[in-house]
């Protein structure tokens, strides 16, 4: 599994509506999301699920492996000078928004609603995610940018930014220091 902090940088709520991960397998995977208030390099809480809060779980289709292709580049005023250039496609998994709705005990949920979403941000918050799959089949990153993980921004929009993480090498995931690989 990997483990990650989302921190909300603007002046409103942020929902989270679905997520997206890579994954080398193609067909059904089951995977598990949970969650936590604050950072997860908080003393005492990675690896600890009695911190966390499941949010998501079931069956999502899984892309399978990037996909790699080598095309050559000229360059120069006589096209003497070529070059290699790999570029690849990785597909992700998509666990759609209603895997983060209020179930509200059977009664109807207005997707198009803010208030139907039962994961949130608050203004200046972060929470902790932790996703995996039942299966080793989870692709993360293997070299870490830096070696400051939970500063490290990996992706950011006008509202929030997802900051570096580790990954779990056992599920679900433990509070052995050991079992958790940062990239290094």
């Amino acid at each position: 599994g990997i483990v990650f902090d989302v921190h909300s940088k603007s002046n409103v709520t942020v929902y989270i509506t679905g997520l997206e991960f890579y994954t080398s397998m193609k067909g059904s995977l089951f995977y598990e999301i949970y969650t936590k208030k604050g950072k997860y390099n908080e003393a005492g809480t990675l690896g600890d699920l009695s911190f966390y809060t499941p949010i998501s779980s079931g069956l999502v289709m899984g892309p399978g492996p990037c996909i790699y292709e080598d095309s050559s580049v000229t360059s120069g005023l006589d096209d003497s000078v070529a070059t290699l250039e790999r570029t690849s496609l990785c597909p992700m998994a998509v666990i759609p928004k209603e895997g983060f709705m209020v179930d509200g005990a059977g009664d109807s949920i207005d997707t198009n609603s803010t208030e139907a979403y039962s994961l949130s941000i608050p203004v200046n918050g972060t929470k902790t995610f932790y996703v995996t799959l039942a299966s080793a089949n989870l692709l993360v990153r293997p070299i870490a940018t830096t070696n400051s993980f939970d500063t490290t921004v990996v992706a950011s929009t006008s509202h929030l930014d997802i900051h570096d993480g580790v990954a779990s090498l056992t599920y679900p995931f433990s509070t052995n220091p050991d079992l958790f690989h940062d990239g290094k």
